[in-house]
């Protein structure tokens, strides 16, 4: 069977108690078919979801939607139920498809790519597990209070890589404005913890966590785990290790305090300065995501 996310995409299933690779294969049976402002083909050897993007969107301008999930055991299957696809995009005038993948899904990423799908960015996965985390420094503590100027500065310097980054239909302004707005929305929600690190009243760098069941569409994690979402640092005192005791502060309060397992992170694959950064902490690549995007117009003028 050709499909769109290996086990080691949905699943981690070095740490996965109970893995049903049954429930793998048949994930699409689990999945919401009732949207009206989607696509989807199901049957026994082709399974094709597509969803509109609504606040996307509106913020760029144009329409846009996400494949969600490709499965297929037949090329001619696919090539037929590829074309009722394309007939949906056109009557809804849809311009961006983007794709997430694994990146070892060759044989599903070519075939995007022979469809006018490009790959604009890609992501290495990383995790820890509790057995691996030896704490070295001085845990810094959670931090509560109101959304400031001075956390968001920090924030958007570090918005420097992304998947709306390297796309050239995508505006960059409107781009960092829907990081920025990630941002505000992670900080002020009660599911995500904040460590700062402060010296003299001036924010030298802080770290975003949180703990959860469902690290990503990508993955279904039946256990306790850990997400590091952001890790920024003030430019001005670049090489003191601040990363460091910010993500290694992050790690003690969800290994420790929140009992989880495993942590994980994802950064993206140009992103050198972060990957070294979470493997000198200990962390390991373990997979690597591609994210593909077709821009598409009935209009041949375009």
């Amino acid at each position: 069977m050709k499909y769109s996310c290996d086990p080691s995409l949905l699943f981690d299933s070095q740490y996965s108690e109970d893995l049903d690779h049954e429930y793998l294969l048949n994930i699409h049976e689990q999945l919401d078919l009732n949207s009206n402002q989607g696509f989807y083909v199901d049957s026994s050897n082709c399974y094709l979801k597509a969803s509109f993007l609504n606040w996307d969107s509106n913020h760029f301008g144009f329409p846009m939607a996400r494949l969600e999930y490709l499965f297929f055991t037949d090329s001619n299957v696919i090539e037929n139920n590829w074309k009722l696809f394309i007939d949906w995009l056109t009557e809804n005038r849809i311009n961006h498809v983007s794709f997430r993948s694994n990146s070892q899904n060759i044989e599903v990423i070519n075939y995007l790519k022979s469809n006018n799908f490009s790959i604009i960015s890609r992501k290495y996965m990383l995790r820890i597990a509790k057995d691996r985390y030896v704490n070295k420094q001085t845990i810094l503590p959670l931090f509560e209070l109101p959304l400031n100027n001075e956390i968001l500065y920090l924030g958007e310097k570090s918005f420097k890589y992304g998947r709306f980054f390297n796309d050239q239909f995508i505006d960059n302004s409107k781009a960092k404005l829907l990081y920025k707005k990630w941002l505000e929305n992670s900080i002020i929600d009660k599911n995500h913890s904040i460590i700062l690190n402060v010296k003299e009243d001036e924010v030298l760098g802080f770290v975003l966590f949180k703990k959860g069941l469902n690290y990503s569409s990508d993955l279904d994690l039946q256990f306790p785990h850990g997400l590091i979402s952001l890790i920024a640092t003030n430019e001005n005192h670049a090489g003191k290790g601040i990363g460091k005791q910010l993500l290694n502060s992050a790690m003690w309060h969800l290994f420790e305090r929140e009992s989880c397992k495993v942590v994980y992170a994802n950064t993206d694959i140009m992103n050198l300065e972060s990957l070294r950064l979470f493997q000198s902490q200990g962390f390991t690549v373990y997979n690597e995501l591609s994210e593909l995007r077709m821009w598409y117009s009935s209009d041949s003028s375009k």
